[in-house]
């Protein structure tokens, strides 16, 4: 197991789920799944991913992503994994603003 309050294995965290980002060559072929139909990649495309966590866990991957940001490739940069709080967790934030603010009406 890594630990994620470190840099270094933040990063190895990051190259280890950067391998299942979706990619598609240009030329393949793909599915789309509403109607049903073959389609035809004009172009290489990589899909972006969300990476969900508390905030210490979002503020941990963005320093990742800044140690990396003079990387030459955009996998080494990892600008495919967008880090995004966890509805679990902003929903506490909410909770937690609203019985701050608005308890005592």
């Amino acid at each position: 197991m890594k630990n994620e309050n470190k840099g270094d294995e933040m990063i190895d965290i990051l190259t280890e789920i950067h391998k299942y980002v979706p990619r598609f060559q240009c030329g393949e072929t793909v599915y789309d799944l509403p109607s049903g139909q073959k389609l035809t990649v004009p172009q290489t495309t990589v899909r972006r991913i969300l990476f969900g966590g508390d905030q210490l866990t979002t503020a941990r991957v963005r320093g990742a992503k800044r140690s990396r940001a003079n990387s030459l490739s955009t996998m080494t940069r990892f600008e495919e994994i967008l880090p995004a709080a966890a509805y679990f967790h902003t929903f506490n934030l909410l909770d937690v603003r609203f019985l701050i603010h608005y308890n005592n009406i």
